[in-house]
């Protein structure tokens, strides 16, 4: 074939692989459609809750539904809000109704791979003006959200990358190359942030690649999901979708676990909190969470614009957001300075106040309870339900969330050359390693963002200064700013399989590599920077995915900026290495692992720069991966007991520690696709200015030694 050729189809190829930042990636951002205007849904949604009966969520309560029917008996509850009033009924289903589940999810027929076409004319629907507003006001009646309509707004634009991911993962299965496992998806709704996360990302882009869905009921805020599953039905009989695709589980939490060991190989999509996944995962091994993080802030200058978006950060929603600040680090901070930044909060007296001021998300809520003032080891406000603690120490680790009050821990080292203070900076950077917040935003000094973007591993970081400083609480998926929700990576796969990033396709987490094709591409060598790993002791089908992922490292590789794409904020993303702090990535073969699953977890570092921070442990006792290991000739390796490696006194805590878990059989969790399987290695994520088109920024930033590279 003529190379130009060759280069044709290989870059055909690579538009087509699922992940993120590759030129696939790329490929499905841009050409977004326009979001209607807010007043096209603020006054149906005043109306809807005005016009709201409070017997309605009795007289209809929430219930088992199979195959688009009710299934009646169970235990009669009381659904409360947000803030724990009742505002309704459930029906837990009994003994019988979880029996009938089982058989139900047992027996769907998911021979009907493709119901795109179905399923993206009822998302149509559904965020139209006239679903859209009764989902916004459901939500706000029972979450007591202010601001529904931005959720819906993203959904808009976000929902067609995500849908274009779909098209190529179909592309993919239907070229041989990956298999979608489309056993039924269970899906752990979020409270705050349901009508997309849920209903779109994980409900709607499984049910149209042909993966069955099972809603599961909550303990709180469960009545508004409800409410949009009911829709869906509806619109899922209209546009001739089979009704057994979508199943609700009223359940306890019991009768939940039971189902959920049920059924082991499927998977389970859940946005909370670390305590919950960390419960969840003990029966839903394919559980693939999101878990909040103490958001932080760095000002070097308590000044009126620093202190408004302190504010707006740590209230937002009533501090129910996920991305809300929990931690603000600030110079020269007491307890009067802790007071002034609620100079100016705003308290809407209901979430209907709210939206009738525009859908105004900044602030309190008035009929929200709040521990401030109970709470010892707080100061709280003068008048608002607001509470803080100032130490010149950074917080203790696994900081309570309060999750919908409005705390704040502030640390004040001293003034602003204390903050900016080399050492200071270190503990920083420490300290959001082991803790794992979501997004970080520094205002005031370049050099101290530098170095804790070098330093860590979040997927958000936002760069503001003095006069206009950044909030904790943005990201907008769709122009490139991917979000991912990961706790510190030692502990990680304690409270999932895989981190999750947004925008991707939610049933690419539960989609493999196919054997055959892997085995395939496995016969040709691999390329020179893995030559170590190309012996007879690798099988030819992890030979195989060693390649795929190489594949995919060169073309996801590097620093990408979004300026030739529509953009509110200029962003440049991508794959990172570990943080730059001294820490090892250590992969550890201990006596059971195979050769193939020390070859697949060695292959991102060995190809790119991270091997740098590589730190490769066998034990003595496996024979195959030693003689793997000291082929490599890799500096940092070790044989070594498992006491032996246990034991060992590093000079700074690994960043991560991974027992190789591959093994290729589909059976047992085959092959993942490279996004979700790298990020259990490598950092990830964007950064990101307040201004767009900002080339200034873009270069800056994308020559930061972060970046993922190719060795």
């Amino acid at each position: 074939m003529p190379s130009h050729m060759m280069k044709n189809a290989a870059a055909r190829q690579l538009r087509r692989t699922q992940g993120y930042a590759n030129t696939a990636f790329w490929n499905c951002l841009g050409n977004l459609p326009p979001t209607p205007p807010k007043s096209d849904y603020q006054q149906p949604v005043i109306d809807l809750v005005e016009g709201f009966k409070a017997e309605a969520w009795y007289e209809d309560p929430v219930q088992t539904v199979i195959d688009g029917k009710v299934v009646e008996g169970g235990a009669e509850v009381l659904t409360v809000d947000a803030f724990f009033k009742e505002n309704g009924k459930m029906i837990h289903a009994d003994a019988a109704g979880l029996a009938a589940l089982k058989k139900h999810l047992a027996s769907i027929d998911t021979s009907t791979k493709d119901y795109r076409e179905a399923v993206r004319k009822i998302e149509d629907e559904l965020t139209s003006t006239k679903y859209a507003p009764v989902l916004i006001a459901n939500q706000a009646m029972d979450y007591k959200k202010q601001d529904g309509f931005t959720e819906i707004e993203e959904w808009i634009q976000a929902a067609m990358v995500e849908r274009r991911m779909n098209d190529l993962l179909l592309e993919d299965e239907a070229a041989g190359k990956i298999n979608v496992l489309r056993t039924p998806a269970f899906i752990g709704c979020v409270s705050n942030f349901s009508n997309f996360l849920d209903l779109s990302k994980k409900t709607l882009r499984n049910l149209e690649v042909g993966v069955p869905v099972v809603v599961l009921s909550r303990s709180n805020t469960t009545q508004h999901m409800y409410r949009w599953f009911q829709r869906l039905t509806e619109l899922m009989a209209k546009h001739g979708i089979p009704q057994n695709m979508a199943t609700y589980a009223s359940l306890d939490v019991a009768g939940q676990r039971a189902l959920l060991a049920h059924f082991p190989n499927s998977p389970m999509y859940f946005t909370g909190s670390r305590e919950v996944a960390e419960l969840l995962k003990e029966v839903a091994p394919n559980l693939m969470a999101s878990t909040a993080g103490p958001n932080t802030m760095v000002v070097t200058e308590l000044n009126d614009a620093t202190r408004a978006a302190a504010c707006i950060s740590s209230t937002i929603e009533n501090a129910g957001q996920c991305t809300h600040m929990r931690h603000l680090v600030a110079p020269n901070a007491d307890l009067k300075e802790c007071e002034k930044i609620y100079d100016n909060a705003h308290i809407a007296e209901s979430p209907l106040a709210a939206i009738k001021d525009g859908f105004r998300c900044d602030g309190f809520l008035a009929p929200a309870p709040t521990s401030a003032g109970t709470d010892p080891d707080y100061t709280k406000h003068p008048t608002l339900p607001a509470a803080y603690r100032v130490s010149s120490e950074l917080p203790p680790d696994t900081i309570n969330e309060k999750w919908r009050e409005g705390f704040i821990d502030v640390t004040s080292p001293g003034d602003a050359a204390a903050i900016k203070d080399p050492k200071f900076v270190d503990s920083l950077a420490q300290w959001i390693v082991r803790n794992g917040p979501i997004t970080l935003a520094v205002n005031g000094d370049d050099e101290v963002m530098r170095q804790l973007f070098e330093k860590t591993g979040l997927t958000v970081y936002t760069v503001g200064d003095l006069e206009n400083p950044g909030l904790t609480v943005s990201a907008r998926p769709q122009e490139s700013e991917a979000f991912g929700e990961f706790p510190a990576r030692p502990t990680l796969q304690r409270f999932t399989k895989f981190p999750v990033l947004v925008p991707s396709s939610a049933p690419a987490y539960h989609t493999q590599y196919d054997a055959k094709y892997l085995a395939e591409k496995g016969a040709a060598a691999l390329p020179a920077a893995l030559k170590g790993l190309d012996t007879a002791a690798v099988s030819a089908t992890a030979k195989g995915y060693v390649a795929a992922l190489h594949e995919f490292l060169a073309d996801a590789c590097g620093a990408k900026n979004n300026l030739h794409i529509t953009h509110a904020r200029t962003a440049v993303s991508g794959w990172q290495r570990p943080p730059l702090n001294g820490a090892f990535s250590v992969i550890r073969a201990d006596a059971t692992t195979s050769a193939d699953a020390f070859a697949v977890y060695l292959a991102p570092y060995l190809a790119t720069n991270a091997k740098e921070c590589l730190y490769i442990s066998v034990d003595p006792a496996n024979a195959a991966c030693v003689e793997l290991a000291n082929g490599l000739g890799h500096a940092h390796t070790k044989v070594e007991s498992e006491e032996a490696f246990q034991a060992t006194a590093w000079e700074q805590a690994p960043w991560n520690v991974q027992v190789p878990k591959y093994d290729g059989n589909p059976a047992t969790g085959g092959a993942p696709l490279p996004g979700p399987f790298l990020a259990l290695l490598l950092a990830v994520g964007h950064i990101k200015c307040l201004q767009p088109n900002n080339k200034a920024f873009a270069d800056k930033w994308s020559s930061s030694k972060k970046w993922l590279s190719m060795a």
